[in-house]
């Protein structure tokens, strides 16, 4: 009796700690203002130099989320028509094999447009 109790205790541990890792869901996600457009809150993207980080926090792959991705991108170029991306690069993460996985944001390096 004692083993079985020890090995339900073990598993809930288990369970437990794979399920926290499913990604934050308190962290303001792109805002969808009228169906099929959306429009995006620039006033979230954090730059210092010629890098920035746009915040999506949004669950799933970003090949499930092509468009966003590419929204978010065209949104930051329209916002800052100075600046050239020269690269950008997705934070994702899947902390478990059996948890979603979880897309934080974007990583944007750029530079100042050459006339």
């Amino acid at each position: 009796m004692r083993k079985l109790g020890a090995a339900v205790y073990l598993l809930f541990i288990i369970l437990l700690i794979a399920f926290t890792g499913c990604g934050p869901s308190t962290l303001k996600p792109p805002v969808e203002l009228e169906p099929g457009e959306q429009q995006y809150d620039m006033s979230v993207v954090q730059t210092i130099g010629n890098r920035s980080y746009i915040p999506l926090n949004i669950s799933g792959n970003p090949s499930e989320h092509i468009s966003t991705i590419l929204g978010v991108l065209t949104a930051f170029e329209n916002a800052h028509p100075e600046l050239e991306i020269v690269s950008w690069y997705i934070e994702k993460q899947q902390k478990a094999y059996i948890t979603s996985n979880y897309i934080f944001g974007i990583w944007v390096d750029h530079r100042l447009r050459k006339d």
